[in-house]
């Protein structure tokens, strides 16, 4: 079975994209940072991690993409700002429109921040071939598939910002052996 991050679930080591901003008095929350202007796609973002960094991101003054297979995602729209996508993270196609509709509507992309993520909520021994196979192309074909459509599209700096699963350090996450 796998189960959906939260924020219990999921480190909080996204250093790279700040996460607060200063209040002024000009520009209200968010005016003096480097995100106002700046795209966004932000994969697993109908919900958990994922739903919080899209709206600190356009409360920032970033314009985002977000996208999640759940057709829930559709929630966070907000017009001119927040654009919604129901798309696999895993999926190549998905992938090229996220990117497409950033340049599309907004005219660049900056960052991405993949949190579509998944862990298995089972022992390694109960773990099956398909299961894991699930587990890898959504974890690390994932993660690729975004990020190559990203880069062909970045311009300029940019980010990219993958968030691990619990216990994966830099492969995808692992059943837990108990």
């Amino acid at each position: 079975m796998i189960v959906e991050p939260t924020l219990k679930t999921i480190p909080h080591n996204i250093a790279a994209v700040p996460l607060a901003a200063p209040y002024t008095r000009e520009g209200g929350a968010g005016a003096a940072s480097g995100l106002r202007g700046k795209v966004a796609i932000v994969t697993g973002a109908a919900s958990g991690l994922g739903r919080r960094i899209v709206a600190a991101l356009a409360e920032q003054g970033a314009l985002v993409v977000a996208t999640d297979i759940r057709h829930s995602v559709h929630e966070l729209a907000r017009p001119r700002r927040i654009l919604a996508l129901a798309a696999d993270a895993a999926d190549e196609v998905g992938a090229r429109q996220a990117a497409a509709l950033a340049l599309a509507q907004f005219g660049r992309l900056d960052i991405l921040v993949n949190t579509a993520v998944g862990v298995l909520d089972k022992s390694l021994l109960d773990t099956s071939v398909g299961e894991w196979d699930d587990l890898m192309e959504l974890n690390a074909r994932g993660y690729f598939v975004q990020a190559r459509e990203a880069l062909r599209r970045m311009t300029g700096p940019g980010a990219i910002v993958n968030v691990l699963p619990p216990g994966g350090r830099g492969g995808g996450a692992a059943p837990s052996c108990n």
